[in-house]
């Protein structure tokens, strides 16, 4: 059976500490440092993880966790643009 594999950003890092999301999302790092699951991040989300508090910005190397980092693509900023366009997402500064 293939591994699942998740794509995860700063807010799913950032979930470790927060008392709403934290049991889930631990269990789910949990999964990543068994090596039930694998996971990917941006080069995006490295770059959002510079202004994230330390203890968000160290946890990934804490655990020992090694993800795959995909870079981001200029399809994918089209995309981006177009799922704004359409209201599918929406954007706060």
């Amino acid at each position: 059976m293939r591994k699942l594999v998740f794509y995860i950003d700063t807010s799913v890092i950032g979930g470790f500490f927060d008392e709403e999301f934290e049991f889930i999302t631990q269990v789910l790092f949990q999964k990543f440092q068994e090596g039930e699951y694998d996971f990917i991040i941006s080069d995006l989300t490295l770059k959002e993880l510079i202004k994230a508090p330390e203890r968000v910005k160290l946890l990934i190397n804490r655990l020992n966790l090694n993800p795959s980092i995909v870079s981001i693509t200029p399809e994918a900023i089209t995309l981006a643009g177009e799922y704004l366009k359409e209201k599918v997402v929406e954007y706060e500064d």
